[in-house]
Protein backbone atom coordinates (compact mmCIF):
# COMPACT_ATOMS: atom_id res chain seq x y z
CA UNK A 1 0.00 0.00 0.00
CA UNK A 2 2.84 2.09 1.00
CA UNK A 3 4.55 1.53 -2.66
CA UNK A 4 1.01 2.35 -4.35
CA UNK A 5 1.13 5.62 -2.33
CA UNK A 6 4.74 6.92 -2.95
CA UNK A 7 4.04 6.04 -6.85
CA UNK A 8 0.71 8.17 -7.21
CA UNK A 9 3.05 11.16 -5.18
CA UNK A 10 5.49 10.41 -7.25
CA UNK A 11 3.76 10.85 -10.44
CA UNK A 12 1.99 13.71 -9.01
CA UNK A 13 5.14 15.82 -8.32
CA UNK A 14 6.59 14.49 -11.89
CA UNK A 15 3.41 16.15 -13.61
CA UNK A 16 3.26 19.49 -11.60
CA UNK A 17 6.88 19.73 -12.73
CA UNK A 18 5.99 19.27 -16.17
CA UNK A 19 3.70 21.77 -15.90
CA UNK A 20 4.86 24.31 -14.10
CA UNK A 21 8.58 23.80 -15.54
CA UNK A 22 7.70 25.97 -18.50
CA UNK A 23 8.26 29.52 -17.99
CA UNK A 24 5.29 31.31 -19.70
CA UNK A 25 6.61 34.93 -20.85
CA UNK A 26 4.73 38.22 -20.86
CA UNK A 27 4.33 40.64 -23.75
CA UNK A 28 7.04 42.83 -22.78
CA UNK A 29 9.67 40.01 -21.92
CA UNK A 30 9.19 38.52 -25.20
CA UNK A 31 9.57 42.14 -26.62
CA UNK A 32 12.89 42.38 -24.67
CA UNK A 33 14.54 38.86 -25.33
CA UNK A 34 13.56 39.98 -29.53
CA UNK A 35 15.22 43.19 -28.67
CA UNK A 36 18.33 42.02 -27.22
CA UNK A 37 18.85 39.04 -30.22
CA UNK A 38 18.46 41.98 -32.66
CA UNK A 39 20.88 43.61 -30.66
CA UNK A 40 23.31 40.42 -30.63
CA UNK A 41 22.67 39.30 -34.17
CA UNK A 42 21.60 42.32 -35.91
CA UNK A 43 18.56 40.28 -37.88
CA UNK A 44 18.00 38.01 -40.11
CA UNK A 45 19.43 38.39 -43.81
CA UNK A 46 19.42 37.30 -47.18
CA UNK A 47 22.57 36.30 -49.41
CA UNK A 48 21.24 35.79 -53.26
CA UNK A 49 22.56 33.24 -55.10
CA UNK A 50 24.37 33.51 -58.23
CA UNK A 51 24.35 32.05 -61.82
CA UNK A 52 20.63 30.64 -62.84
CA UNK A 53 19.12 27.52 -64.50
CA UNK A 54 17.01 28.55 -67.67
CA UNK A 55 14.03 26.21 -68.82
CA UNK A 56 13.10 26.90 -72.11
CA UNK A 57 9.80 25.66 -73.39
CA UNK A 58 10.10 24.86 -76.77
CA UNK A 59 6.99 22.53 -77.14
CA UNK A 60 2.52 23.06 -76.97
CA UNK A 61 1.86 19.56 -75.71
CA UNK A 62 1.67 20.56 -71.81
CA UNK A 63 1.38 24.43 -70.59
CA UNK A 64 3.31 26.40 -68.57
CA UNK A 65 1.50 25.06 -65.53
CA UNK A 66 2.77 21.81 -65.97
CA UNK A 67 6.59 22.95 -66.04
CA UNK A 68 6.00 25.39 -62.63
CA UNK A 69 4.53 22.21 -61.35
CA UNK A 70 7.34 20.23 -62.17
CA UNK A 71 9.49 22.54 -61.24
CA UNK A 72 8.32 22.90 -57.82
CA UNK A 73 10.37 20.08 -56.50
CA UNK A 74 13.27 21.37 -57.50
CA UNK A 75 12.99 24.81 -56.70
CA UNK A 76 11.63 23.62 -53.23
CA UNK A 77 15.35 21.63 -52.86
CA UNK A 78 17.87 23.60 -54.45
CA UNK A 79 17.12 27.41 -53.42
CA UNK A 80 18.86 28.69 -56.82
CA UNK A 81 17.24 30.83 -59.29
CA UNK A 82 15.45 28.82 -62.38
CA UNK A 83 14.24 31.23 -64.94
CA UNK A 84 11.14 29.52 -67.37
CA UNK A 85 11.05 31.18 -70.78
CA UNK A 86 9.55 30.42 -74.24
CA UNK A 87 11.68 29.41 -76.76
CA UNK A 88 13.29 26.86 -79.71
CA UNK A 89 15.24 24.18 -79.97
CA UNK A 90 16.94 22.51 -82.71
CA UNK A 91 19.24 19.07 -82.28
CA UNK A 92 23.12 20.63 -81.65
CA UNK A 93 21.88 23.85 -79.90
CA UNK A 94 23.54 24.23 -76.73
CA UNK A 95 22.21 26.00 -73.56
CA UNK A 96 21.72 29.66 -74.03
CA UNK A 97 24.62 32.38 -73.35
CA UNK A 98 22.85 33.82 -70.44
CA UNK A 99 22.33 30.19 -68.62
CA UNK A 100 24.63 28.84 -66.57
CA UNK A 101 22.16 25.50 -67.30
CA UNK A 102 19.72 25.01 -69.25
CA UNK A 103 16.56 22.35 -69.84
CA UNK A 104 14.59 22.21 -72.71
CA UNK A 105 11.29 21.07 -73.20
CA UNK A 106 10.47 20.26 -76.76
CA UNK A 107 7.82 17.73 -78.86
CA UNK A 108 9.67 15.58 -81.20
CA UNK A 109 9.22 12.16 -82.29
CA UNK A 110 12.34 11.16 -83.99
CA UNK A 111 13.86 11.79 -80.35
CA UNK A 112 13.97 9.60 -77.64
CA UNK A 113 12.19 10.80 -74.51
CA UNK A 114 15.58 12.20 -73.06
CA UNK A 115 18.76 13.92 -74.20
CA UNK A 116 21.38 14.67 -71.40
CA UNK A 117 24.53 16.79 -71.93
CA UNK A 118 26.14 17.07 -68.21
CA UNK A 119 29.70 18.15 -69.50
CA UNK A 120 27.55 21.06 -71.71
CA UNK A 121 25.70 21.48 -69.40
CA UNK A 122 21.77 21.05 -70.38
CA UNK A 123 19.75 18.69 -70.97
CA UNK A 124 16.49 17.48 -73.06
CA UNK A 125 12.69 16.60 -71.70
CA UNK A 126 11.19 15.13 -75.11
CA UNK A 127 7.59 15.11 -74.30
CA UNK A 128 6.14 13.64 -77.86
CA UNK A 129 5.64 9.81 -76.39
CA UNK A 130 4.28 10.93 -72.87
CA UNK A 131 1.05 10.56 -71.93
CA UNK A 132 -0.75 12.19 -68.38
CA UNK A 133 0.61 14.71 -66.46
CA UNK A 134 2.43 12.10 -63.99
CA UNK A 135 4.10 10.80 -67.16
CA UNK A 136 5.47 14.15 -67.80
CA UNK A 137 6.47 15.10 -64.23
CA UNK A 138 8.36 12.04 -63.41
CA UNK A 139 10.19 12.37 -66.73
CA UNK A 140 10.97 15.72 -66.59
CA UNK A 141 12.11 15.19 -62.91
CA UNK A 142 14.41 12.30 -64.26
CA UNK A 143 15.88 14.82 -66.69
CA UNK A 144 16.21 17.52 -64.77
CA UNK A 145 18.40 15.46 -62.62
CA UNK A 146 20.49 13.90 -64.45
CA UNK A 147 21.21 17.50 -66.31
CA UNK A 148 21.71 19.09 -62.70
CA UNK A 149 24.59 17.12 -61.70
CA UNK A 150 23.01 13.33 -60.18
CA UNK A 151 22.35 10.58 -62.33
CA UNK A 152 21.45 7.49 -59.49
CA UNK A 153 19.62 7.22 -56.33
CA UNK A 154 19.84 4.91 -53.63
CA UNK A 155 16.35 5.22 -52.75
CA UNK A 156 13.95 3.44 -54.48
CA UNK A 157 11.42 6.40 -54.35
CA UNK A 158 13.29 8.51 -56.64
CA UNK A 159 12.33 9.01 -59.74
CA UNK A 160 16.01 7.87 -61.15
CA UNK A 161 14.56 4.22 -61.60
CA UNK A 162 14.95 2.17 -64.62
CA UNK A 163 12.64 3.57 -67.47
CA UNK A 164 12.60 1.92 -70.99
CA UNK A 165 9.61 3.71 -72.59
CA UNK A 166 6.57 5.83 -71.56
CA UNK A 167 5.03 3.50 -69.11
CA UNK A 168 7.27 2.47 -66.80
CA UNK A 169 7.02 6.26 -65.73
CA UNK A 170 3.62 5.35 -64.49
CA UNK A 171 5.38 2.60 -61.83
CA UNK A 172 7.16 5.46 -59.86
CA UNK A 173 5.74 6.51 -57.36
CA UNK A 174 6.05 10.68 -57.36
CA UNK A 175 8.86 12.77 -58.69
CA UNK A 176 10.22 13.38 -55.26
CA UNK A 177 13.93 14.55 -54.85
CA UNK A 178 15.68 12.51 -52.47
CA UNK A 179 18.78 13.29 -50.26
CA UNK A 180 21.55 12.34 -52.25
CA UNK A 181 20.25 13.14 -55.60
CA UNK A 182 19.71 16.84 -54.12
CA UNK A 183 23.28 17.29 -52.66
CA UNK A 184 24.72 15.81 -55.43
CA UNK A 185 22.88 18.49 -57.54
CA UNK A 186 23.94 21.48 -55.41
CA UNK A 187 27.35 19.96 -55.59
CA UNK A 188 27.56 20.14 -59.45
CA UNK A 189 25.50 23.32 -59.89
CA UNK A 190 27.65 25.26 -57.21
CA UNK A 191 30.72 24.27 -59.69
CA UNK A 192 28.93 25.06 -62.81
CA UNK A 193 28.26 28.67 -60.98
CA UNK A 194 25.24 28.16 -60.00
CA UNK A 195 24.78 28.80 -56.04
CA UNK A 196 21.89 28.93 -53.74
CA UNK A 197 20.68 32.00 -51.79
CA UNK A 198 21.16 31.69 -48.30
CA UNK A 199 19.84 33.08 -44.76
CA UNK A 200 21.61 33.94 -41.74
CA UNK A 201 22.51 36.54 -38.92
CA UNK A 202 23.68 40.22 -39.75
CA UNK A 203 26.42 39.17 -37.25
CA UNK A 204 27.30 35.90 -39.35
CA UNK A 205 27.29 37.89 -42.60
CA UNK A 206 29.69 40.72 -41.09
CA UNK A 207 32.24 37.90 -40.01
CA UNK A 208 32.19 36.17 -43.57
CA UNK A 209 32.96 39.31 -45.66
CA UNK A 210 29.55 40.02 -47.47
CA UNK A 211 27.04 41.88 -45.28
CA UNK A 212 24.82 44.75 -46.96
CA UNK A 213 24.99 47.96 -45.08
CA UNK A 214 23.47 48.30 -42.32
CA UNK A 215 19.19 49.46 -41.99
CA UNK A 216 19.28 50.14 -38.51
CA UNK A 217 21.30 50.90 -35.23
CA UNK A 218 22.23 47.56 -34.21
CA UNK A 219 23.47 46.50 -37.56
CA UNK A 220 25.79 49.60 -37.75
CA UNK A 221 27.06 48.71 -34.21
CA UNK A 222 27.74 45.37 -35.46
CA UNK A 223 29.20 46.89 -39.04
CA UNK A 224 31.41 49.11 -37.03
CA UNK A 225 32.94 46.63 -34.83
CA UNK A 226 33.58 43.86 -37.62
CA UNK A 227 35.88 46.60 -39.24
CA UNK A 228 37.65 47.50 -36.47
CA UNK A 229 41.44 46.82 -36.37
CA UNK A 230 42.54 44.48 -33.01
CA UNK A 231 43.87 46.55 -30.31
CA UNK A 232 46.30 44.27 -29.62
CA UNK A 233 47.65 42.81 -33.12
CA UNK A 234 49.64 39.93 -33.85
CA UNK A 235 53.46 40.43 -33.93
CA UNK A 236 55.63 38.58 -35.56
CA UNK A 237 59.21 38.80 -34.14
CA UNK A 238 62.33 38.60 -36.36
CA UNK A 239 65.02 35.74 -34.87
CA UNK A 240 68.62 36.44 -36.76
CA UNK A 241 69.89 33.32 -35.65
CA UNK A 242 66.80 31.33 -37.09
CA UNK A 243 66.94 33.74 -40.03
CA UNK A 244 62.82 34.66 -39.38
Amino acid sequence: MKKLIVAAALLALAAGSAQGGKKVYTEEEKAALKEKRLQKTGGIVLKEGEGRIVVVNAQGKFSAEDIERALAPFRDFLKVRIDVRDGKWSFGDGRPNDADVALFVVEDASLPMSLVAMEGRWGVVNVAALGGGKQFDCEFARVGIATFGAGVSQYKVSPMQPVFRPSDLDGIVKPAITMDAGMAMNRNLEKAGVTKSKMTTYLKACQEGWAPAPTNEYQKAIWEESRKLPEKPLQIKFDPKKGR
